[in-house]
């Protein structure tokens, strides 16, 4: 197991009380490890270069173009592994939006301040998450993050998460949200970035949806919303 340590911000969360460092699953610290190198290389090389919003979206870019065509099968087909069905309700969508952003800032091996802040930042923006209290917040981020520290891989918990999001404009909701928990910190690592393509795969998102969904999350703009207010 790999240690993630959580650095929590001022509202709580997750790993915010100081306490030690939280287990996470390998695969969600190492899976950028497997990489195809030139997709790394390029991800390094631009982080090297720049640490602006500007320099991620060319590693982002960069990665995504050289890792079309290859690797991990995320998608609902094929190789993937098969479906469990779950009920549809707003308590299970809201979940899966908490466990997509966690597993977004824990990819790397640890949760920043930052990655925390934009996770609470975009809770009290979202009409999905609408009445849910400080206390239920804080429980819910702690039920996240343990569900991802348990997840022995991303075929552990992708398709629990995505079996949970029931159409389009959730899917692409969690895509957005995952992007700005990504680009909070102004880096981008190679792990994070998996995560992020990963996501695009089970999601079954196209180019054009995942660029202007990565530019909303870049500008932190808001996304639409996926139900009526």
């Amino acid at each position: 197991m790999v240690a993630m340590t959580a650095k929590g911000c001022g509202g709580g969360g997750a790993g915010s009380d100081g306490g030690g460092p939280v287990s996470v699953g390998p695969a969600l610290a190492e899976e950028g490890v497997s990489a195809r190198a030139v997709g790394r290389t390029a991800v390094l090389q631009a982080s090297a270069a720049s640490g602006t919003s500007a320099a991620i979206a060319r590693m982002w870019l960069a990665y995504h173009k050289r890792s079309r065509g290859g690797g991990h099968c995320w998608r609902r087909s094929g190789n993937c592994p098969p479906m469990k069905h779950v009920h549809f309700s707003d308590t299970t969508v809201q979940a899966a939006l908490f466990e997509t952003m966690m597993l977004a800032a824990a990819a790397d091996g640890k949760v920043d301040k930052e990655e925390m802040e934009e996770i609470y930042r975009r809770v009290f923006e979202r009409p999905e998450f609408h009445g849910i209290h400080a206390d239920d917040l804080r429980t819910a981020l702690e039920h996240a993050a343990r569900r991802v520290a348990e997840a022995h891989s991303l075929e552990h918990i992708l398709p629990s998460i995505v079996d949970r999001l029931p159409d389009k404009a959730s899917r692409e909701l969690a895509f957005g949200l995952a992007a700005s928990v990504v680009v909070a910190d102004g880096k981008a690592p190679p792990a994070e970035l998996e995560i992020l393509k990963a996501l695009q795969d089970m999601f079954d998102l196209d180019e054009e949806v995942v660029a202007r969904l990565f530019e909303t999350a870049q500008l932190h703009g808001k996304f639409p919303p996926t139900k009526g207010e």
